[in-house]
């Protein structure tokens, strides 16, 4: 009897409140099996019940077939077929009966039901929680994370702590949870909760299974083809950009490889793994050769998803990434374009379009591609490709200036637009004006000091910014707000050019704009621009560089062309059907994805640690653990699985999928005189807007006041004004894999071992002879014998004639002479990364 009032005696106080099937959960886990069922059988619901009760056991005299099983189990047979209850099952209940009506018969009369000793004692002992009776015993039913994460936290309980075993969803629930939190909040909860989460080594093995560490240079088809089958898409649309690394050298004792040195392009393609060596003096000779790495370029895809309702499961995968020096070139760019485009191909995956953050040199790859006043007699994208796209363009459209035939679409991000066209306007060297009216930032500085912030909510930073690409002040300056104080003192020119530059981020920027507003919006901004340029153009009185003074950047202004002519043919494409519906979701074709992962990288130094910059050894050791992220929250987030785990969602993105699935029907029945009617009217919108600053009048004196004239006139000036690019593109030079076996050994700490097991440097020759003043090296990787499997993670090297062994990241510390290091400051981040030695 004492045994079982110590086992109950933590739950006696709240199992009066205990119904149904949390009662029964509590009397098979406490009492028995057989027991439960002969409780559950009569209804014996609750306490109140049984206690009522006079015997327990009176039904089982009844012959009822209900009960035929229950009687085999929990009686015997007598050979005239009467049944007497087991000993057992008879002895269990009677006691937990009565260690019930003991309970409550002391509670009533204020007696103690066991001493405080024992009370605590019981306690103490008890192994047993209230969370084994949370639908854990419910085999019928899906079980949630929580009760899976507590179930195996309370087996864990009753194991030694090295023999502690995880349920697969822990383990990715730790895996998760390490790479948000850090590794000190991460021990923290596993030091203080023993049992709850695993140990770091096998946290880094579980890491290490799901194989999506990136090697530097090496493009992952295979996984992307993995990945894109999953979430159901064989479209994506590729973005690129780069961005600022401290400028180091580390080795990758996993690859056995050197990264930071600034790889060679061979077709524009950086050559996996080749920084590898034995030889101290060849990596001598690098240091003295190769440029560092200053920037880590990266690719990121893009799936274009075939059902809209896993919209929200589509997260951008990691295709590629590796350091550079900013020495490549457009053509460089192309030929690494065409070699992922051909790559996906072959593995029945579309690439759609690239894009990237407004940068020169891909802006001429992009017209390269797209043939866009660009010639390049010597490359010929389209002969011998069956996967081209074909926009089906009216023969009468002279507003649309890149071929009905594409290989892929080019869109520049658009936030890198908006802030271009926005540093136009704070340029020291530009005058913009319009019909002689001038864009003048000054209209803003007035607006700040003649009227109260609550009218306009702008500060001096905002039309000063010190970073030029602060997006958040674009906003700011093309309010609603400040358009209308604009209005009011008369500054029309500034108005309009801003006005145009809130249509730019309503278009390619904002996510909740329907598809075809965007259209509109985009075809306002391109015929605006092109009538403005237009009656530069025409000016006699005006040498060219005045005339390009007066106007927006020629790269800004071919990026708007590009976007809206992209934009056109996906809205075709897919209304046709042969695009995804999943593509109107334009705002998604950008450098963002990108960005963004840039930004998690450096997010992830944790929160006891300023750091927020990195080289590119650690920057490919931060991808993998977006990766694994990113790769968790897609599977589950596709699962409808009540044990899928749960990611916060930014109160902006709320609304994400919503938005997406009330675009889709609107392309489905649209066709291309519809959206021909679109671009008229978005004609004579820009019209209307022009006609306030009078710069109709110049066009129609000019007799290029009408839509096919003005058209055919900006279509001959551009074609007259393009460029011809006579580069040499040999494809089939692209068509060579890279694919290079993976080396498995992971480094572990070196120390020295026993002679017989020892690798001896008799067999190898001392590349480099060093003569130093110490003969003892602590803290340094540098030693007499190593272990013979980690060989290849040394170089042999004479030290005062003595043959050693020095590892090749401490070859490489020493032979770096200049430390580097970049501000947290994003500002002066750039202007640092190109004077790093």
């Amino acid at each position: 009897m004492a045994g079982m009032e110590r086992e109950l005696l933590p739950f006696l106080e709240n199992i009066s409140s205990y119904s149904d099937d949390v009662f029964y959960a509590f009397v098979k886990e406490f009492v028995g099996d057989v027991e439960s069922e002969i409780l559950e059988i009569q209804r014996i619901k609750d306490v109140r019940i049984l206690l009522q009760v006079p015997d327990v056991f009176i039904f089982l005299q009844i012959n009822s077939k209900d009960i035929l099983k229950l009687k085999e189990r929990a009686c015997f047979v007598t050979n005239d077929l009467q049944y007497i209850v087991r000993p057992g099952i008879k002895s269990n209940l009677e006691q937990f009966i009565e260690t019930l009506r003991k309970y409550y018969k002391s509670t009533s009369t204020n007696e103690n039901f066991v001493s405080s000793q024992t009370t605590t004692n019981a306690i103490k002992e008890t192994t047993h929680c209230m969370c084994h009776l949370i639908d854990i015993y419910q085999s019928n039913q899906p079980k949630s994370f929580i009760n899976i994460f507590v179930s195996n936290l309370l087996k864990n309980m009753t194991r030694s702590s090295n023999n502690y075993q995880f349920d697969p969803i822990v383990n990715k629930f730790a895996s998760v949870f390490n790479i948000l939190a850090g590794n000190n909040a991460y021990e923290f909860i596993r030091l203080n909760l023993p049992g709850s989460l695993p140990s770091t080594t096998t946290l880094k093995t579980y890491n290490q299974n799901m194989n999506l560490q990136l090697r530097e240079c090496e493009f992952r088809f295979d996984s992307l083809k993995d990945h894109l089958a999953f979430v159901d898409s064989n479209h994506v649309f590729m973005s690129e950009d780069s961005t600022g690394v401290i400028s180091s050298v580390s080795y990758d004792s996993k690859n056995d490889c050197f990264n930071g040195f600034s790889p060679q392009l061979e077709n524009g393609l950086p050559t996996v793994d080749q920084f590898q060596t034995n030889s101290y003096t060849e990596l001598q000779q690098w240091f003295e050769d190769f440029d560092k790495s200053t920037l880590i370029n990266a690719l990121l895809i893009e799936p274009l998803i075939r059902n809209n309702s896993s919209l929200v499961h589509s997260r951008p995968f990691i295709l590629s990434a590796y350091g550079t020096n900013n020495k490549y070139t457009a053509i460089d760019v192309l030929r690494k374009w065409m070699y992922l485009y051909h790559e996906c191909k072959k593995r029945n995956i579309n690439v759609v379009g690239f894009s990237s953050d407004c940068d020169s040199r891909y802006l001429k790859a992009m017209q390269l591609s797209l043939g866009f006043f660009i010639r390049a007699p010597n490359i010929d994208l389209l002969t011998g490709n069956n996967s081209l796209l074909e926009i089906n363009i009216a023969s009468h459209w002279n507003f649309f200036f890149i071929r009905s035939t594409q290989p892929y679409l080019c869109m520049q991000d658009g936030i890198h637009l908006v802030t271009k066209i926005r540093n136009r306007l704070l340029s020291e060297t530009a005058n913009m004006s319009i019909n002689n009216e001038e864009i003048d930032v000054n209209h803003l500085f007035y607006i700040i000091q003649n009227y109260p912030k609550i009218d306009h909510n702008l500060v001096k930073s905002d039309i000063f910014p010190h970073d030029r690409q602060n997006y958040s002040s674009c906003l700011k300056i093309t309010s609603d707000d400040v358009l209308n104080l604009l209005k009011h003192i008369n500054a029309s020119a500034t108005y309009v050019y801003l006005y145009l530059l809130k249509l730019v981020i309503l278009t390619y920027v904002k996510t909740d704009t329907d598809i075809l507003v965007r259209l509109y919006y985009g075809w306002i901004v391109t015929f605006s621009y092109r009538m403005w340029w237009t009656s530069l153009q025409i000016k006699r009185n005006f040498s060219q560089k005045e005339k390009d003074n007066c106007f927006i950047t020629r790269a800004a202004w071919l990026s708007s062309e590009l976007n809206v002519h992209c934009l056109t043919a996906i809205i075709i494409l897919v209304a046709e059907g042969r695009l995804p519906s999943y593509a109107i979701n334009t705002h998604l074709f950008s450098s963002q994805p990108c960005e963004a992962t840039f930004r998690s990288a450096r997010a992830m130094t944790g929160i006891l640690s300023s750091i927020t910059n990195f080289s590119v050894f650690e920057f490919l050791q931060k991808i993998g653990k977006i990766s694994i992220l990113n790769q968790i929250k897609s599977t589950d987030e596709a699962n409808d699985d009540t044990h899928s785990l749960k990611f916060p969602v930014h109160h902006k993105n709320r609304h994400r999928g919503t938005t997406m699935s009330t675009n889709t029907p609107i392309t489905s029945t649209i066709t291309t005189n519809d959206i021909e009617k679109i671009i008229i009217k978005a004609y004579h919108k820009a019209e209307s807007i022009m006609d306030s600053l009078q710069l109709t009048k110049i066009l129609k004196e000019n007799n290029l006041n009408d839509f096919q004239t003005l058209n055919d006139f900006v279509f001959q000036q551009l074609t007259g004004k393009s460029t011809v690019d006579y580069s040499y593109f040999n494809e089939e030079n692209l068509q060579d894999s890279s694919d290079n076996n993976d080396s498995t050994a992971n480094e572990l700490t070196e120390t020295n071992f026993d002679t017989n097991e020892d690798c001896s440097d008799e067999d190898d020759v001392n590349d480099y002879d060093l003569t130093s003043a110490k003969e003892t090296f602590e803290g340094m990787r540098v030693y007499d014998r190593i272990d013979p499997s980690k060989k290849s993670h040394y170089f042999q090297i004479t030290i005062n004639n003595k043959p050693k062994f020095i590892h090749k990241q401490t070859a490489a510390r020493l032979l770096t002479l200049n430390k580097n290091c970049l501000s947290s400051d994003r500002r002066t981040r750039v202007q640092q990364t190109s004077k790093q030695s």
